[in-house]
């Protein structure tokens, strides 16, 4: 599996996915809900970092 830039993906206990990004200072702060595919947890993050970085969606 690749390794993301911007954040991480993990699946948890509930077979859900969670999806965390990384704060400036290092840590990791988790998306406010969880997702039912990775897809969908990739694309939050995704459409996040594009946020961030200023980009169109903003």
């Amino acid at each position: 599996m690749k390794k993301r830039r911007f954040g991480a993906i993990r699946q948890l206990p509930s077979k859900r996915w969670q999806a965390r990004r990384s704060l400036p200072d290092g840590s990791m702060v988790a998306a406010d809900r969880t997702f039912a595919t990775r897809a969908d947890a990739d694309r939050y993050l995704a459409e996040h970092e594009l946020r961030l970085r200023g980009g169109a969606g903003r």
